[in-house]
């Protein structure tokens, strides 16, 4: 039964066809059909009934990917542009364990990009990004000679994984790579274990690779090296260990590397420094030891740091953190010991920092790993999944 009604001046008047055997689409067209006959005939016109339109969606955490790994992971990576999201991460049931895999989502299925495991061996400190949407691959690389972890650089040509001026361009052994570009040209920071663990950052001129400013900048050793390029500058962040343990960020103006705001501007021992940039404002979330471990965000105003909010604004300790922008809205996620060690994301409003769609552990289980990007306008986080055997698990706010 198909109900109409029929407009006759100002009467309206119910009634209902019995059509056997046919599909919507069909009846549809029958009664726009039969419609026109009765006005041709000087019949009242049948009107049909307005269908209500769907109301809006409420945001909520979604689950865009789950087990997308055969096993558990380490060092999730995650980056997206032009609505791919591309997932990197080290596979450690792979024989040798943890050697690299990406992946890419365009809104319906994962994909592999290239070949699993494409290096043969192991891959530690993944760090993922895009240039003109072909994804690029920084990491410890088990697979160099004579060294073993020198770093290596990785692109995706279309049909394979490609090492940048072969593999392992660093002088040593290496950690805490962290990978983006200027232009077309890729920069890799990371803790030069060959010259008593200090930052040292490198860039590739399409031939070969060199040490920008001449090789290691910081004073001692630094961990958690996270690098962030404005324009051609670069700024490195990390945890400067022979200046209290607290956060230093360091800047190259082309001559010569400079601390930005001064060396260990922190209050406290600053661990999973994570820094971004919003515009050419610097932005760094940290571990803040001087607020039991919670985390701690703060801005670069151009003479010094500031806090972004309070201070320790997290539930409890945390780890893993990974800060990203959203135009000029700072999110944070990391790894909550305040909540079950699931993953949380918190994000601030210009008055306070908010979770995310007002839940405090959004995860099933204990997350480590996480990694956050921004896919689509929607914030994305990437994590290994204690609830699905430390399998990959991405979930994103929308």
């Amino acid at each position: 039964m198909i109900p109409y009604f029929l407009k006759s001046g100002s009467s309206l008047f119910l009634g209902s066809l019995r059509v056997k055997k046919m599909r919507w689409g069909i009846s549809f067209i029958f009664i726009l059909a039969l419609g026109r006959w009765m006005a041709s005939c000087g019949a009242p016109t049948p009107v049909l009934p307005k269908l209500p339109s769907p109301g809006p969606t409420t945001p909520s955490w979604k689950v865009i990917g789950s087990g997308l790994s055969p096993g558990l992971i380490n060092f999730p990576s995650i980056t997206s542009s032009g609505g791919i999201l591309y997932l990197a991460y080290s596979d450690y049931p792979a024989g040798p364990s943890n050697q690299p895999t990406v992946l890419s989502y365009s809104g319906s299925s994962w994909v592999t990009v290239g070949l699993p495991d494409f290096t043969g061996n192991s891959a530690y400190y993944g760090s993922i990004a895009l240039n003109s949407g072909t994804p690029y691959l920084a990491f410890e690389d088990g697979s160099t000679t004579p060294t073993q972890f020198e770093a290596s650089l990785y692109m995706f040509n279309g049909s394979n994984w490609l090492a940048l001026g072969g593999k392992g361009f660093s002088p040593g052994a290496t950690a805490y790579e962290s990978l983006a570009f200027s232009g077309t040209t890729p920069y890799v920071a990371f803790e030069d274990e060959a010259n008593a663990n200090k930052a040292s950052l490198m860039s590739y001129n399409g031939s070969n690779w060199s040490a920008v400013g001449g090789g290691d900048f910081s004073t001692g050793t630094a961990y958690y090296l996270s690098l962030a390029m404005n324009g051609s500058t670069p700024y490195v962040a990390y945890q400067d260990m022979a200046n209290g343990q607290k956060a230093t960020v360091m800047t190259y103006n082309g001559v010569s590397w400079s601390a930005l705001g001064g060396v260990a501007f922190t209050s406290g021992t600053a661990q999973y420094t994570s820094l971004a940039l919003s515009g050419t404002t610097p932005y760094l979330a940290y571990s803040d030891s001087s607020q039991g471990g919670k985390t701690t965000v703060m801005s670069y105003n151009g003479g010094s740091w500031q806090n972004v909010g309070n201070a320790g604004f997290s539930a409890g300790p945390v780890t893993f953190i990974s800060l990203a922008m959203n135009g000029t809205t700072p999110y944070v996620a990391y790894q909550d010991a305040g909540n079950g060690n699931k993953a949380t994301l918190m994000s601030y409003n210009g008055t306070s920092w908010q979770n995310v769609g007002g839940v405090a552990g959004f995860s099933s289980g204990p997350a480590t790993f996480t990694s956050l990007a921004i896919y689509n306008g929607n914030p994305t986080v990437a994590f290994s999944d204690g609830s699905n055997s430390g399998r990959a698990t991405v979930m994103s706010y929308q």
